[in-house]
């Protein structure tokens, strides 16, 4: 039996995957909390990581300081609060190795506020 289908309409932001694909470029596609290459037919595969959600209530900026480079687990774990990024770099959370540091780009740099902000919004 088929599905039925319903008709309806969606407001959504627009996010500059440009920017999102620059980011993951500037740090070779390798996450930067677990330092995994995730390797594709199609070639390297990361997630671009908003810190600060775009969506509401947050309202977070659509900047390359507000995006981290991410392999898909570690992207599901810093939305959810499980991992994060405490104000000396070091990754903290219930998923977090004991001591290991947040690997950033010359490249590429984070901004703290953002990073300040999801801590707060997980009570990290």
């Amino acid at each position: 039996e088929k599905p039925t289908r319903k008709k309806s309409s969606i407001t959504r932001i627009i996010r500059d995957t440009a920017l999102a694909r620059r980011v993951k470029k500037k740090n070779r596609y390798i996450c930067q909390f677990c330092e995994e290459l995730l390797e594709t037919p199609t070639g390297p595969y990361a997630e671009g990581a908003h810190i600060k959600p775009l969506g509401r209530p947050h309202d977070g900026p659509d900047l390359k300081e507000n995006i981290l480079c991410l392999c898909p687990n570690c992207h599901l774990l810093f939305d959810r609060g499980a991992l994060g990024v405490s104000s000396e770099g070091v990754l903290i959370g219930m998923a977090a190795p004991k001591t290991k540091k947040f690997i950033l780009s010359d490249k590429h740099s984070v901004s703290e506020k953002y990073l300040e902000h999801h801590r707060e919004r997980h009570r990290l």
